[in-house]
């Protein structure tokens, strides 16, 4: 087996070992979303200021700046916006949808990117979109054939909330993934990009700390409750893994993607056995058959 599809594997269950002790701790303990994410891009500047500085192109932040800062916001406010739902609702639910970002994704890059769709990409879209009706369908309908009902009742139905939180993140993963897209066809190496998006989330988290005056707290967060550094630690191994997939030169970029996408089925399995969550093998194959749609898309 080639190295590549072995580091693409490891990313996957690290992010599942993740979003299954983020749970976990959002159950337990008085932890938020923010501070989570403060942990993992701090750990991640950490590690970038050690071993990656070398290969950071500094000058590229002059006339890149607003890419990066595009790609900071896609990726933090989808990291926070992801991790609120996970706090909210089951992970078994909540985990798969983000397979549903390459949708919005392809949207996205024929509007700026002038990227056209391919027959093989409509397949793809076909078989996500009644996989993630199957999942919709076993979570919270018994109408099959009118699962949307539930969503236009009330805004302030629990659904909508869920559905309104599930919209904002696909569109926030995807406006990060066009950024990402934008600055490799700028030349900009994986370690640029990665250290420069970990500083930005960094700052405005810290600024959001700081006008809330919650700072030290946030420090002494990551004393008092280790745990929390323990899934920033899983979030930025997977990153790690991601990143040497990638270096590969051999490696397939466009099956890192649904590889990496298999931690959305790992996370629904373990986490909702661990939590006892309904409808566990429905959800499954749902999940599976999103993972095949994604394989349709990005191949």
């Amino acid at each position: 087996m080639e190295w590549w599809i072995i580091f693409a594997f490891a990313s996957a269950v690290f992010v599942a070992v993740r979003d299954v002790l983020a749970k976990k701790i959002f159950i337990n303990h008085n932890t938020s979303p923010r501070q989570l994410v403060f942990e993992h891009y701090l750990l991640l500047i950490i590690i970038c200021l050690v071993f990656l500085v070398p290969f950071v192109s500094f000058s590229s932040l002059f006339s890149l700046w607003h890419l990066y800062l595009f790609k900071a916001m896609g990726a933090g406010g989808a990291a926070i916006t992801y991790f609120k739902l996970l706090e909210k609702y089951e992970i078994s639910m909540v985990s798969p949808l983000i397979n549903l970002s390459p949708l919005i994704l392809i949207f996205l890059s024929s509007l700026f990117l002038s990227e056209g769709i391919t027959s093989l990409q409509v397949v793809g879209i076909v078989v996500l979109l009644i996989a993630t009706y199957a999942l919709e369908i076993t979570e919270h309908h018994k109408n099959v054939k009118l699962p949307h009902e539930h969503h236009v009742i009330s805004l302030k139905s629990k659904e909508m909330k869920f559905f309104i939180y599930v919209l904002v993140m696909l569109f926030l993963f995807s406006f990060g993934a066009l950024a990402d897209k934008m600055l490799f066809q700028a030349g900009i190496n994986v370690s640029t990009n990665l250290f420069f998006t970990a500083v930005i989330i960094f700052v405005v988290v810290v600024s959001w700390y700081l006008y809330d005056r919650r700072l030290f707290e946030a420090f002494r967060h990551v004393v008092n409750e280790p745990e929390t550094l323990v899934i920033a630690s899983m979030a930025v191994i997977s990153d790690i893994f991601i990143l040497l997939a990638i270096a590969i030169p051999s490696s397939l970029v466009g099956l890192i993607i649904p590889l990496r996408r298999t931690s959305t089925f790992f996370s629904s399995f373990f986490g909702g056995m661990l939590f006892h969550e309904k409808h566990l093998a429905r959800k499954l194959t749902s999940v599976a058959f999103m993972i095949v749609g994604i394989l349709f898309i990005v191949w």
